[in-house]
């Protein structure tokens, strides 16, 4: 893997120089409060996926429109909030980004519980975007210093772990209160009068990451350790010639692992609820069940992705990262593409979860493949459009595929089994290609 000329020196040198101030103990601390940082990001992100159905019937939604609040309304902003926050993550104290990025989704969350029409819901929704798109940069980067490069595929792998969980811990956490909220109808709370089960969810994942934001405080800024000798941020223009000038290893690596997540936020999105309408699932059944298949599954490959690719970097193999991300995305193929088919919800869960395993793996890994690419001072704004690309095409349009074959192509909503299938029988074939692709040029 090519790295750009001179980093790799620097970085060796300037991380032992800078050695002495650091705990393995104490990183690994960071990382555990990063990731649970992003478990919440993807629980305020994802618990709607769950609740498609009542808020479908109390703002009189379609699976487009719910689509649109799901997917598209988040990442409208989110992509493009990355690129300024990026450069702030590359230039100004991460850790004071960080927490203000769990305060700002968490106040955003918040206000989804006071949403009582489509055009509010899809406004506030896009808040949380905002509000999400400032922890990555700066926790991928605040890793990257904690850690040397030979050892960092396995923190940042572990990262990943908090957008696999976050999905599932939604799914079965956000099954229970809504189902035990709406059996007793709408609710009643303090100081905001009554509100509707889903929107009680909302206001109390709001509200528990507000509170989370203060374990920041228990998070020190670590020094750059691999900074080259300049005393300015690269420009946006320089970052654009950086990958320009690499664009037959860039390109492939932004478009392979997104395009195995629109394969995952789509199944994500949209497997309880074809659970629910196919084969008569509770929203307790489908929240539980699938829900602990994203986070069994997911950890399990994100683990395993992360470990190996220590494992075969220190035996010297060529290009490892990438080696095991082109066959994970092979090998969720068949699994991705007939387990929406399967007769009984059980046998299409217990079909999925090798599928999902081993597509976690491409995005687990594609932080440690680019930081290793990258230039400290230009982390940052790079990791911002690997957000950027991994957003529309995972978030964005993830969700409104399977829901534009349902609604535009099928025109049934009891298809949306095939649906799925499609979407996994399209994208990730090209999500292979793009990551041969990359691998070749790396």
């Amino acid at each position: 893997m090519t790295i750009i000329p001179g980093v790799e020196r620097l970085e060796t040198q300037d991380f032992k120089a800078n050695w002495s101030w650091r705990s393995n103990a104490y990183a690994w601390w960071v990382v555990a409060v990063l990731a649970l940082a992003l478990t919440l990001s993807l629980m305020d992100r994802m618990i709607i996926a769950l609740m498609i159905t009542p808020i479908q019937r109390d703002l009189g939604l379609s699976d487009t429109q719910i689509s649109l609040v799901h997917g598209f309304a988040f990442t409208i902003l989110y992509v493009f909030a990355g690129f300024p926050l990026g450069r702030i993550a590359d230039k100004r104290n991460r850790k004071i980004l960080a927490a203000l990025s769990v305060c700002a989704w968490s106040a955003m969350t918040a206000l989804c519980g006071a949403a009582n029409n489509f055009v509010h819901l899809f406004l506030v929704r896009m808040g949380v975007g905002v509000g999400e798109a400032g922890l990555s940069p700066a926790a991928v980067s605040m890793i990257s210093d904690y850690f040397p490069k030979e050892e960092r595929a396995r923190p940042l792998a572990f990262l990943t772990i908090g957008t696999t969980a976050g999905a599932g811990i939604a799914l079965m956490i956000g099954g229970s209160i809504v189902q035990m909220i709406g059996n007793a109808g709408n609710v009643a709370l303090p100081f905001i009068g009554e509100v509707h089960a889903w929107q009680a969810v909302f206001i109390f994942l709001g509200v528990g990451g507000l509170a989370f934001a203060a374990l920041f405080l228990t998070v020190r800024e670590p020094p750059r350790s691999d900074r080259v000798a300049i005393d300015t941020i690269p420009s946006v223009g320089e970052v654009a010639q950086l990958i320009g000038n690499r664009k037959s290893f860039f390109v492939p690596q932004f478009l392979g692992p997104a395009l195995a997540v629109l394969v995952l936020i789509g199944f994500h999105s949209w497997m309880p609820t074809m659970l629910l309408r196919r084969f008569d699932w509770t929203m307790v059944e489908a929240g539980y069940v699938y829900g602990a298949l994203i986070a069994i599954g997911g950890i399990t490959g994100i683990i395993i992705a992360g470990s190996l690719g220590v494992v075969l970097n220190r035996k010297g193999w060529n290009k490892p990262e990438l080696t095991v991300a082109l066959w994970s995305t092979v090998g969720a193929i068949p699994f991705l593409v007939t387990a929406p088919m399967m007769s009984s919800g059980m046998v299409a869960i217990l079909v999925a979860f090798p599928g999902v395993a081993f597509l976690t793996v491409p995005a687990a890994l594609a932080p440690a493949i680019l930081q290793g690419c990258t230039p400290n001072e230009m982390r940052g704004q790079v990791f911002a459009v690997h957000l950027f690309v991994l957003s529309l095409f995972g978030y964005a349009a993830g969700p409104l595929a399977v829901a534009f074959i349902t609604d535009s192509v099928l025109r049934d909503p009891q298809s949306l089994h095939i649906s799925l299938s499609a979407v996994a029988a399209l994208a990730l074939p090209l999500s292979t290609i793009s990551i041969f692709l990359a691998r070749r040029a790396a």
